[in-house]
């Protein structure tokens, strides 16, 4: 690798990049950005939309990218699958900010003062709430939910098990291991950005899947979008294609009208997307139903 090179796949299939870069995760319900030059992380939750920023110390390079995890030397960020929540290894914490609104549309809303009991930092909104726990050995584990029982069940998990969930989700998205680097990283990424895609409620029902990051306030699920990704998923996730062609047949009219999206908001977004569509002339003249997409 020269100074020149932005980035290089390695043999096993990561990426290796010397300076930084936004990282972007998203696992079934935990979804967000980590900007280590900054040290800022923004976090989001499936259905309840924009939930807080925690800021850190700026981290160095060289960095070590896989899907839903980021190593440089002895800092690391991992993301489980099982409950919402994530593990910043090595880093220091400055501060925390709940949310103002879960999306640019929302109600600005005053948030309250960020509470501390013992170790942690509770962040709290109308539609949800992000708690920060400081561990020891100063391991940060950071859990959001639409409840705080949600945010519960993830500070259950211990950081061996958070570590061990991500480590299991890049193998899995491992799925040509003998392929030279270059195509072996590009078949990692694409299965992660296919797996990935694969959401759940709170109470872990399939909710669809996620064309991004940037289509997940309102929440909503697309037909084109979802056809491609059920390319991969038909040998990956086969039962997940039957509950997302549940969910798009929801949105097909009696005379066979749909719209581009459905949306699957929780209840407190789909209160707050509700009050902005009824009320903006453009909106509600291009989405014509409460679960209409456009």
């Amino acid at each position: 690798m020269t100074e020149t090179t932005l980035a290089f796949a390695r043999p096993d299939g990561l990426v290796e990049t010397a300076h930084p870069m936004q990282m972007a995760f998203m696992a079934p319900r935990l979804q967000g950005d980590f900007f280590p030059d900054e040290g800022r992380l923004k976090l989001s939750l499936w259905g309840c939309g924009h939930m807080a920023n925690i800021f850190v110390e700026a981290w160095d390079g060289p960095f070590v990218h896989a899907p839903n995890r980021l190593v440089a030397g002895a800092r690391s960020v991992h993301v489980a699958q099982t409950a919402p929540v994530l593990l910043l290894r090595g880093a220091r914490l400055k501060a925390v900010r709940p949310a103002r609104r879960c999306a640019w549309w929302g109600t600005l809303t005053t948030p309250e003062k960020v509470r501390r009991e013992g170790a942690r930092r509770m962040a709290t909104t109308p539609w949800g709430v992000t708690i920060v726990e400081i561990r020891e050995g100063g391991d940060i584990v950071i859990a959001a939910g639409a409840s705080r029982a949600e945010a519960e069940r993830g500070l259950a998990l211990s950081a061996a098990e958070i570590i061990a969930e991500c480590a299991a989700h890049v193998a899995r998205c491992d799925i040509l291991p003998s392929a030279g680097p270059l195509m072996r990283s590009m078949a990692v990424q694409s299965a992660h950005a296919s797996l990935s895609s694969i959401r759940r409620a709170e109470d872990g029902r399939f909710l669809g899947l996620a064309a991004g990051q940037a289509y997940s306030a309102p929440t909503r699920t697309y037909y084109r979008d979802g056809y491609w990704a059920l390319q991969a998923l038909l040998f990956l996730e086969p039962q997940v294609v039957r509950g997302q062609i549940d969910l798009l047949a929801t949105g097909i009219q009696p005379d066979g009208e749909a719209p581009s999206g459905v949306i699957l908001t929780g209840p407190k977004q789909g209160e707050e997307w509700e009050r902005f569509r009824v009320n903006s002339a453009e909106y509600k003249m291009e989405h014509l139903r409460s679960t209409d997409w456009w």
